[in-house]
């Protein structure tokens, strides 16, 4: 079975890669690196277009489960410094 890969897809993860040499985060979709989503902003950026044209986005996550969504202030020094 042969699946369609878009021509922004391909651009998309030359530009992660480029990415990920300078930043050292893994890149992929959320599902794959993160967890298990139903839809997040990246989905609508490059999905939704009828209100706007395609955005390709990237969205990178810093810290640990321990962390929360929003973390205290006290951890977000610590989490800006972090190196992957």
């Amino acid at each position: 079975m042969t699946t369609f890969t878009p021509p922004t897809s391909t651009r998309r993860w030359r530009w992660g890669g480029r990415l990920r040499a300078v930043s050292g985060y893994n890149v992929g979709t959320s599902w794959e690196e993160e967890y298990l989503v139903n839809g997040e902003c990246t989905d609508w950026m490059y999905g939704e277009q009828t209100s706007h044209p395609k955005i390709l986005a990237f969205l990178t996550e810093v810290g640990t489960g321990n962390d929360g969504f929003w973390p205290p202030t006290s951890r977000i020094a610590p989490l800006v410094a972090q190196k992957p």
